[in-house]
């Protein structure tokens, strides 16, 4: 009936979210009720509630939960040096034990390890435990319909699971293959393009022997081009004669992902122009899309481009303004407060907005920081414990270049501006009264990590939420803040319910921060939202390229795809497992997925910067199999887009149309202008930055120059500056330096002064000054301190020595 609920499941989470979206924006499903869509994992979870209600569901650890509640047990293992590591190398196979393996082998170290952990925790279970429990009791029966979309595989147990409850409720599974013969009988030794890999063949006998009822639907393929050759060749098993090459299967190689995405930007514009794609009808794939993120943005996000990117699949980090504050206060705290976490914290701008600070007030601050020279460290007494922890000794360390040390110099401008060569208007004074308080406030919070302490998973957890009350800007938050807001909420219940089952084990950061990154990772449908009609860009994902007139597949490198994950000495899976799809099992199935999704156009992309990079190994058994050389069929784009063959009308990556012949123009010199005293200087120090400026109009902001390491000794500039104002003035200020050699270095000057003095106090010498050649000054004068201005001497000047310095 109409009113019968259903459940549709997809692959991921991120479907999940783009189907619940496209249902919003359809006007057909307005009212979008009696539907549910979930991911594998939640439905299977859903069913067993809804259809064995006597029945508790337990809870199934992750990787993650795993891999935290195993720490306090690897570290009482003996010889382990590294027990984090381990941890996290063991929750990743006990989480793959718990789907695939029936029971392990052997009574060793590891056995006795993965029954202890669950022993330890009476409220999880293992999947495959739970699922044969369920099937050894028949199913309620209700009205309930279960749709299961596009999923590349599903483990053994699920599926019996699934036909279980068959009995009971309406479950169809609707399965993507890459051929319409049954690919259960296949065996071969090597993989390849013609047998289609391991998953789906597998995938194909785990479902014959359930005995389903079938109903094969494959779509005829139409057309006469190299795609459509392919894709009937491999759908229908058949021999593939000769293809012609075309431009329906392009392969373009560039020397950088930057480089991809400007070659990628021109292709589209001539595909759009010559053979009439929607961009909307396009799709760019990337084994990670997040490594081309930053240039897809800087490409397509210019205000000219005629051709909008929408972005998805990115990180949680990469997409959430509040997961990249929550990184910058980690990372505040890890770098022992240096001046760039420092400022990073500062200029972002959710964090900005919490702290009240604007950001034409950080131009301000920053023009202060450039002249205390703070380096990194709130106190002395933090030095001293970060320098501990790092060491594991104590070592001596003054103030200086600390935060106190640079509060202390900043005030000094306000109350003493005399005795400073800072210059603060008292203006001002509101402003770094905020600055002072917001860092103190920033220590405080930010105090577990500072000093290293170890607390329980509840501690931590009631931490981290404490820490974003504390700098969430005030107000209402925006949809997509308060979605990630939800988020971390979640995680931080989900940190206090592992920490409940634990107990009062005590976890140092470290573990924690590797839980909370694993956590905020995970991708997410929202990224950079552009208007409908878009060119969309993506991860590699189950059923992403369906459907799609053109699809552009990008980092078709041998390094990156397929992703290699070396097998784990420590997997205990055998025999009496089920069968474990591999990452390159996967990454097979998806490139499989585009070449048969594509309609008019596939198009491989890939970044080789030296002679050591190669392509897929895929894209290579594609070219073996349409008999295409590559040297024959690659297009290699130069490094820029302005070199000669960009402009060749034969070549075949001409992006700039041939420049057309001028007319003869007559041309004036322009008059000789005066070089000002400052142009000297600026052309002695930078004569491509004078240039531009002068010639183009162009200016430069200025670039403020922080150090966040300590000067433990002086450079051989820093030893001439320092030696000619000690030696030009007797009141001159030491440089700063920090620890034991910096202290000897400046001993060492000073006493090569003081024996000057001595010397020159011997000949009769009482005092220096300076001589400054000035015009419009008949006898000398005394000017400021000990400098002497003179009228210049009439005739030649020769000079003889050393050039200290242009000013």
């Amino acid at each position: 009936t109409p009113f019968t609920p259903r459940l549709l499941v997809v692959p991921s989470s991120v479907m999940q979210q783009w189907l619940v979206w496209k249902f919003a924006q359809d006007p057909l499903f307005q009212i979008f009720m009696g539907v549910e869509v979930l991911t594998l994992k939640q439905a299977t979870e859903r069913v067993s509630k809804l259809l064995y209600p006597h029945r508790t569901t337990p809870f199934f650890p992750d990787t993650n939960t795993l891999s935290l509640a195993l720490e306090p047990e690897v570290s009482n293992l003996e010889s382990v040096e590294i027990p984090r590591s381990l941890s996290r190398e063991l929750g990743k196979l006990f989480h793959e034990y718990g789907i695939y393996a029936r029971h392990l082998e052997g009574d060793g170290w590891q056995q006795q390890l993965y029954k202890k952990i669950y022993q330890s925790h009476p409220e999880w279970q293992k999947p495959i435990e739970w699922l044969e429990s369920l099937c050894k009791e028949p199913p309620a029966k209700i009205p309930l319909q279960l749709h299961l979309f596009g999923q590349s595989f599903i483990p053994e147990s699920e599926l019996r699971f699934f036909k279980h409850i068959s009995r009971a409720v309406s479950v169809r599974l609707y399965q993507l293959f890459p051929s319409a013969h049954f690919l259960g009988d296949l065996e071969a030794e090597q993989e390849f393009l013609t047998n289609f890999g391991k998953l789906p063949m597998v995938m194909q006998r785990q479902l014959d022997a359930l005995d389903p009822e079938t109903l094969p639907c494959f779509m005829p393929v139409e057309g006469k081009c190299s795609l459509t050759s392919l894709q009937k060749a491999l759908l229908n098993q058949e021999p593939l004669g000769k293809v012609q090459k075309d431009s329906a299967i392009e392969i373009h190689v560039a020397d950088s992902p930057l480089r991809e995405i400007e070659v990628l930007y021109d292709n589209v514009l001539r595909w759009v122009e010559q053979e009439g794609i929607d961009p909307a009808d396009l799709l760019v794939m990337a084994p990670d899309i997040g490594r081309y993120s930053a240039a897809i943005e800087a490409i397509f996000g210019l205000e000219r481009s005629p051709i909008r990117a929408e972005i998805y699949d990115l990180s949680g980090l990469s997409s959430s303004a509040l997961f990249s504050a929550l990184k910058a206060l980690f990372g505040l705290a890890e770098n022992r407060f240096d001046i760039f976490s420092v400022l990073e914290v500062l200029e972002n701008p959710l964090l900005g907005k919490g702290f009240g600070i604007r950001k034409d007030q950080i131009k301000s601050i920053k023009s202060w920081l450039e002249k205390v020279h703070v380096r990194w460290g709130f106190d002395e007494n933090h030095r001293k414990e970060a320098l501990k922890t790092l060491y594991g000794v104590e070592i001596e360390t003054g103030s200086q270049g600390s935060w106190k040390d640079c509060f202390d110099e900043l005030c000094k401008a306000l109350y003493a501006p005399e005795q400073s060569s800072l210059k603060i208007s008292l203006l001002e004074t509101p402003l770094l009264g905020l600055f002072i308080s917001t860092l103190e406030k920033l220590k405080t919070a930010l105090e577990p990590i500072l000093k290293a302490k170890k607390q329980t998973l509840t501690d931590w957890s009631e931490w981290l939420w404490k820490l974003w009350e504390l700098v969430a800007p005030e107000g209402s938050l925006e949809d997509q803040l308060s979605s990630d807001e939800a988020r971390l909420f979640e995680i931080a219940r989900s940190l206090k319910r592992l920490g409940a089952s634990v107990g009062e084990v005590l976890y140092e950061w470290e573990s924690v921060r590797g839980y909370l990154d694993a956590e905020l990772e995970k991708r997410s449908l929202e990224g950079v939202k552009r208007p409908p009609g878009a060119l969309r860009f993506c991860s590699m994902l189950p059923m992403r390229a369906l459907p799609a007139q053109a699809v552009v597949l990008l980092g078709m490198e041998e390094k990156y795809f397929p992703k290699l994950e070396p097998d784990s000495p420590l997997d205990l899976l055998g025999k009496n497992s089920e069968y474990k799809p591999s990452r390159s099992d996967f990454d097979r199935s998806l490139f499989l997925e585009a070449v048969l999704s594509a309609r008019k156009k596939i198009v491989f992309s890939a970044s080789l910067a030296d002679e050591e990079s190669a392509l897929s190994p895929f894209v290579h058994e594609l070219l073996v199999y349409l008999r295409w050389k590559e040297e024959d069929v690659v297009i290699v784009h130069p490094a820029f887009c302005h070199m000669e063959k960009s402009y060749l009308e034969k070549s075949e990556v001409r992006t700039i149309p041939p420049l057309k012949p001028f007319l003869e123009a007559k041309f004036t010199l322009p008059e000789v202008e005066k070089a000002a005293q400052y142009d000297i200087k600026a052309a002695v120090n930078d004569p491509l930055k004078l240039f531009v400026r002068h010639t183009l109009g162009i200016k430069f902001p200025k670039i403020h120059k922080f150090n966040n390491q300590d000067l433990l000794a002086f450079d051989n500039l820093q030893k001439a500056v320092f030696r000619r104002e000690a030696f030009n003035s007797r009141q001159a200020q030491p440089l700063k330096s920090q620890g034991t050699l910096g202290n000897i270095e400046m001993l060492h000057t000073e006493g090569k002064k003081k024996a000057s003095e001595n010397w020159l106090a011997s000949l009769g010498v009482e005092s220096f000054f300076r001589l400054e050649v000035c015009e419009g000054v008949e006898a000398a004068i005394k000017a400021e301190g000990d400098c002497l201005l003179v009228s210049p001497p009439a005739g030649s000047i020769a000079l003889s020595g050393k050039v200290e310095g242009i000013c």
